[in-house]
């Protein structure tokens, strides 16, 4: 860009969103006015009405203002509906990748491996914000179950078998082999 500002995608939707609610707006303005033009036209057809210069040309160009902004409404709302989505799947994506999940060739998609060493499949490809919603999901579950497995005999209990798993002296215990022979 020439002011050296990046582009800011909430302001473009609210202008698009802006631009399609405008448009509706004179689409509804424009068929009452054609509504109008029409029920005056039948009274004209059926007699109940003298045809004193009825403005045929007045409706047919209510018509087309009709189609106009009927045309721009659904072109800046599906614009903007498209817009949403790829905003989102890039947000998606970029916190994918933040967060070290690859997308995979085999096993196809999207893929985490944890700080234990365990892969998790995410999503399909093309599916990233499916996959970055399982990979908070899954960060969350790890981060629950650390807490609640970190000490399962209680704050200070255990110490005991802790050492006996690590291998630790055990009292009245002695080490063979310490240089003898």
């Amino acid at each position: 860009m020439a002011s050296g500002k990046e582009p800011d995608p909430d302001r473009l939707l609210q202008t698009l969103d802006e631009k399609a609610e405008s448009s509706r707006q004179n689409a509804l303005a424009e068929l009452r006015d054609l509504k109008k033009d029409l029920q005056s036209l039948e009274r004209v057809l059926t007699g109940r009405k003298k045809a004193d210069e009825f403005p045929l040309l007045d409706m047919v160009q209510g018509a087309l203002e009709v189609f106009r902004s009927s045309e721009t409404f659904f072109t800046a709302s599906n614009l903007a509906r498209d817009a949403r989505q790829s905003l989102s799947g890039s947000l998606a994506r970029a916190e994918l990748e933040r967060e070290g999940a690859r997308l995979l060739k085999k096993p196809a998609g999207w893929h985490w491996i944890s700080p234990k060493g365990e892969m998790h499949h995410l999503g399909a490809s093309g599916e990233e914000e499916k996959a970055a919603k399982a990979l908070t999901r899954l960060k969350n579950r790890q981060k629950g179950g650390k807490a609640k497995t970190a000490n399962p005999d209680g704050p200070g209990k255990g110490a005991e078998n802790q050492a006996s798993a690590r291998g630790g002296a055990q009292k009245g215990v002695k080490k063979s082999g310490s240089g003898q022979g």
